[in-house]
């Protein structure tokens, strides 16, 4: 999706395939001697990749050779790139010296928290005394985690994040991939969007922490055991680790979207320094002081609050008096939520009749604050 983007947008790319285990076709010139450089070839060619290390090696082989595993064989795969690496710089340096290159990494998550491949690769592409590549690198993680029951799930991707950005050693954009399905599970969510990406803000992660605890009593069918009680300590310390380095955020992505892939490609130029070398802005996606905060605001009323009402809408006959969304005899307002500051708020908190929110989801999450500060019944 990325490359295909790039081209539309006038801007010449190549694809360099580091996953031996890939299972996209190869291309059958890349296996061939002295075939044609032709422009138009290579255009229909656009789904294929530029340098594919299956030329070298393939995890298939490796696990049939040395009766190895998926993942022992994808490390043993690495490692022998690791050794060959002269033949990736070879192909690389043939590849047009203009072009931006995307490189697809093996999702093996030890070859890049554990295992030294990927961080003697990287410094092998950025040697000043070799091929002086400026690399971003884009740590992927499925948005499902946000839906996990006492967020065990999104702790564990912020600290992989973070784990891969201290390793790698580069200029690191965390992704949150599959935006477009945060409709299936957005009523699950109980914090705003962009609280998520932001890993809970100037706050840190750690003020996330009671609504995941929450999440994890309302489960329990008896008290709290010493081992609960335990692992809740484990996870305060796990999000104040987080915290303390205050590096790990997320930038929200659906490849169905072009201005979520757009937005990507603008901070990923800012973080490799394309967006200031070129000498032609239109080359460039957008602005490049142009954040994520308005993206993660339309996921939040596209995809989240949207689930959130059309669960609220199939439930509505049965909702208690003061569940309501508007009591009767207001006007819905178009105004901005109260909790989270999304336009569009038309739900009046039913006791004060004056502030504004999305949802009930909101109101809840709000209430404690709302009431102790300014909810007086009219």
């Amino acid at each position: 999706a990325l490359r295909a983007y790039l081209r539309a947008a006038g801007r010449q790319c190549s694809v360099v395939n580091l996953d031996p285990a890939s299972e996209e076709p190869i291309n059958p010139r890349i296996l061939q001697e002295g075939d044609s450089d032709d422009e138009d070839e290579h255009d229909s060619e656009a789904t294929y990749f530029d340098v594919d290390v299956r030329e070298l090696v393939k995890v298939d082989d490796i696990a049939e050779e040395h009766q190895l595993g998926p993942n022992g064989a994808m490390v043993f795969a690495m490692q022998e790139l690791e050794v060959n690496s002269a033949w990736l710089v070879d192909r690389i340096e043939a590849l047009p010296v203009d072009d931006y290159i995307l490189f697809d990494c093996p999702g093996q998550i030890e070859l890049y928290t554990h295992l030294t491949v990927m961080p003697h690769l990287v410094q092998l592409l950025t040697d000043k005394r070799g091929l002086d590549m400026r690399l971003t690198a884009l740590n992927l993680t499925d948005c499902s985690v946000l839906a996990s029951e006492g967020g065990n799930n999104f702790i564990s991707a912020a600290l992989s994040s973070l784990a891969v950005m201290l390793h790698v050693e580069l200029p690191h954009l965390n992704v949150l991939t599959k935006c477009d399905t945060l409709s299936q599970f957005g009523n699950q969510l109980n914090r705003t969007l962009d609280q998520y990406l932001c890993c809970g803000g100037y706050s840190g992660i750690s003020s996330l922490l009671p609504t995941f605890l929450e999440d994890e009593e309302r489960g329990l069918t008896r008290p709290k055991s010493k081992l609960i009680e335990r692992q809740d300590k484990l996870v305060r310390s796990l999000c104040e680790l987080i915290d303390d380095y205050g590096e790990v955020s997320f930038i929200p992505l659906s490849v169905d979207d072009k201005q979520s892939i757009s937005n990507l490609l603008a901070h990923a130029d800012k973080a490799n320094g394309y967006a200031f070398s070129r000498t032609d802005p239109q080359l460039c996606a957008v602005e490049v002081d142009e954040g994520h905060d308005e993206y993660s605001d339309y996921y939040q009323q596209r995809y989240v609050n949207a689930a959130y009402k059309e669960d609220n809408a199939e439930d509505g006959a049965n909702a208690d008096d003061d569940d309501d969304a508007v009591a009767d005899g207001v006007e819905a307002s178009i105004a901005h939520c109260a909790y989270c500051g999304s336009s569009g708020a038309n739900m009046r908190c039913t006791r004060c009749q004056r502030i504004v929110y999305c949802d009930q989801r909101c109101q809840r999450l709000d209430w404690k604050r709302h009431k102790a500060q300014d909810c007086i019944r009219e």
